[in-house]
């Protein structure tokens, strides 16, 4: 087997990678626009075989909203 056909497999993790990371940070970048400033959240972490489960929940601000 060559060289360039046993980096494909790692080029193609890395570029897969890559591509989640820049969607995933464009997207945190864009939350500003739709959360109120006051807003928050609760964030819960379950655990299931192979996976980790983040929970969100919207906490209620106590400021008045004028």
């Amino acid at each position: 087997m060559s060289t360039t056909r046993r980096s494909m497999p790692r080029l193609f993790a890395a570029s897969s990678l890559a591509c989640v990371l820049s969607c995933t940070g464009a997207a945190a970048t864009q939350a500003q626009a739709f959360l109120a400033p006051d807003q928050a959240f609760r964030v819960r972490m379950t655990e299931e075989p192979g996976v980790v489960v983040l929970h969100f929940d919207a906490v209620c601000s106590t400021k008045e909203r004028r």
